[in-house]
């Protein structure tokens, strides 16, 4: 069943709108934006494409990252062979529609990403994931010595090498 025309091969699934039915995150390498797919209704075959955020370059990858109390951060890579080459963050604004590009903040993570390999096709960076490991407050975080978890991001270089 095809929901739509643009997207590329990299996909996230969350409830970004906390109502239960999850929606498809879709980053679009030719349309050079984030768009998000959600049924149109209960037991619908069709599905509403809102358009989240642009100005990126080619899109590439994108994860959900959920924080505390709910709170959401869309990380992106794009997939470009030039100084726009990075990772970028979503934040969620409150008070403001999940499902609307006002209803995200975009920060920039990383830039600058140099493509190292030279050629036809080549760009970066490349996918990512998102992981967490427990450690012993190595940075103050707590006052008491119980273990933190701690995300980490694994961005792939693909063309920088």
């Amino acid at each position: 069943h095809i929901i739509g025309h643009g997207p590329d091969f990299f996909f996230a699934v969350d409830d970004l709108d906390g109502d239960g039915d999850d929606e498809i995150l879709a980053p679009e390498y030719s349309g050079e934006k984030l768009s998000v797919y959600k049924r149109s209704s209960f037991n619908s075959d069709q599905w509403d494409r809102v358009e989240l955020a642009s100005g990126m370059g080619p899109l590439f990858d994108a994860k959900v990252l959920n924080l505390a109390n709910d709170h959401k951060t869309i990380l992106l890579t794009n997939h470009v062979n030039d100084m726009r080459a990075g990772l970028y963050a979503l934040e969620r604004v409150p008070d403001k529609p999940a499902l609307a590009e006002e209803g995200w903040h975009k920060k920039v993570i990383i830039k600058d990403i140099e493509t190292r390999k030279k050629g036809p096709g080549q760009a970066s960076p490349g996918n990512l994931s998102i992981f967490s490991i427990q450690s012993e407050n190595p940075i103050g975080l707590k006052k008491n010595n119980d273990p933190v978890s701690l995300n980490h991001i694994l961005l792939s270089g693909d063309g920088s090498g």
